[in-house]
């Protein structure tokens, strides 16, 4: 990302290729052949394009072409592994990894809006791609790259937390403490833990920031209801609830992602202004603090 360039949609070049793409997706219309992998790929690039667009609509906007990206995705077929159909092993990689992408923002999109997931893991059969940015830390244990760690904690994590928070009614309290040991279990990369690192570029410090944003995400996420509920029954003392253990999480969780986004912002305050997924989170953290302090201080206000 160029900081000396405008902000889509007020990129003419950026703007120039989104409409180039949308010709193109014109001339053989996508209802009336089958798609491709790479209509797949090229509206989900559309949607990102969307997703940093200064445009009131633009989170339905995005929503609209991940979701069609995402239907078209089973069509093709990316959610069976493509091992069974003896591709090469290259188109199996791009398949898989393209995959994982749409899974996890398919998931963190249904948590962030309340709709329901296009894709349901125990029909997936797919495999992780191959983790070719890998090393090795100095006692030989393997160190994840950001995708790859990204696309284990949306099948491990995300997925079960989706379809917990999906239904109708609310999951077991049981249920909920099992995924946050799920999270939990789930550790850093090295990279990803500490201080963030000093002097280094936009890419290297987002992956240490994002992948802590991910984890911290899925706690307010997994404990929100009960959050809540602790908060309802017990004003007061929240820790008297029964629920308790949600109240502390989910607090604790919200104060620590927007303090990472504060750092996040003032190291890189132009690209972080363009990210509006990231302010998403930013705002649902805002929230819970808001709702415990406002209630908090009413009650004693009108006491």
């Amino acid at each position: 990302m160029d900081p000396g360039l405008p902000a889509a949609p007020h990129n003419t070049e950026a703007s120039q290729y989104f409409d180039i793409t949308k010709a193109a997706l014109n001339l053989v219309p996508i209802l009336d052949e089958n798609p491709s992998v790479s209509t797949v790929q090229a509206l989900s690039l559309m949607g990102i394009y969307q997703g940093m667009a200064v445009d009131e609509n633009s989170i339905e906007i995005t929503w609209v072409y991940m979701g069609l990206s995402c239907r078209l995705a089973q069509t093709v077929g990316l959610h069976r592994d493509s091992a069974r159909w003896k591709l090469s092993l290259s188109e199996t990689q791009k398949r898989r990894a393209l995959f994982w992408e749409l899974f996890i923002a398919d998931g963190f999109q249904s948590l962030a809006t309340g709709r329901l997931p296009i894709f349901s893991l125990p029909v997936v059969d797919t495999q992780l791609a191959a983790d070719l940015d890998e090393e090795l830390a100095e006692d030989g244990s393997p160190i994840p790259s950001f995708s790859s760690w990204k696309a284990r904690f949306g099948r491990e994590c995300i997925a079960p937390i989706v379809q917990a928070t999906a239904q109708v009614q609310t999951p077991k309290y049981s249920v909920i403490l099992e995924l946050d040991r799920k999270i939990r279990d789930t550790e850093l990369p090295k990279y990803a833990t500490g201080q963030h690192p000093e002097g280094a570029g936009l890419s290297k410090t987002m992956s240490y920031y994002m992948l802590q944003n991910y984890r911290e995400l899925a706690f307010i996420h997994v404990h929100r209801c009960h959050f809540t509920q602790a908060l309802t029954e017990f004003l007061q003392n929240p820790l008297q609830s029964s629920y308790a253990p949600s109240f502390l999480v989910g607090y604790s969780s919200a104060y620590a992602l927007l303090s990472s986004m504060r750092e996040q912002f003032e190291l890189f305050p132009i690209q972080l202004a363009r990210f509006w997924v990231l302010w998403t989170h930013a705002f649902l953290a805002t929230v819970r603090l808001a709702f415990f302090i406002t209630k908090f201080l009413l009650k004693y206000w009108i006491l």
